[in-house]
């Protein structure tokens, strides 16, 4: 099933101790034998494609500009146990065939009464919710992150406003 916590298969989780945290840091902050900004390909297509939630013939390639980057500490709400979590913030730039696409997607299924996919406001992602013909919607709150007026709080590195676009095979 995906997206429980054992689901790690391309992620990466692990436990450190405090000593090691900085140089752990350190280290992921290089992005030196890691999955990099410059093709993010393989988390594209793991999310989107593979789950069958955009047509994989719209999107051979993705062209995106790196926003920025943020770092979360919270306790795991069912191991109790300190986490951090690191986010890379992207803007997708989509051609006219990847933006029919995601109209596509957000249209409401044929024997639905909602949508399988709801496109969103600023004020909604805000708002933590959306109300969709009588039924409520929860938005994930780390989709703050994606809103431009929170940029202030993404760390910076030499990658800012980088346009990457890399082929999907």
């Amino acid at each position: 099933m995906r997206g429980l916590i054992d689901d790690t298969e391309n992620d990466l989780r692990l436990v450190i101790g405090h000593r090691k945290e900085k140089r752990f840091f350190d280290w992921f902050a290089s992005r030196d034998h890691r999955e990099t900004i410059n093709d993010l390909t393989r988390e594209f297509r793991e999310e989107l494609l593979d789950t069958e939630i955009l047509d994989v013939k719209c999107f051979k390639k993705l062209t995106y500009s790196y926003v920025g980057s943020f770092r979360e500490e919270s306790t795991h709400e069912k191991l109790h146990i300190p986490q951090i979590q690191y986010y890379d913030i992207v803007n997708v730039i989509l051609d006219e065939d990847q933006k029919g696409a995601l109209k596509k997607a957000a249209k409401v299924p044929e024997g639905q009464r909602v949508p399988t996919y709801i496109f969103v406001t600023s004020n909604d992602i805000i708002r933590g919710y959306i109300k969709y013909k009588e039924e409520c919607f929860e938005i994930s709150p780390t989709a703050k992150l994606i809103l431009v007026n929170n940029a202030e709080n993404l760390s910076r590195d030499p990658h800012l406003g980088s346009t990457y676009s890399t082929k999907i095979n």
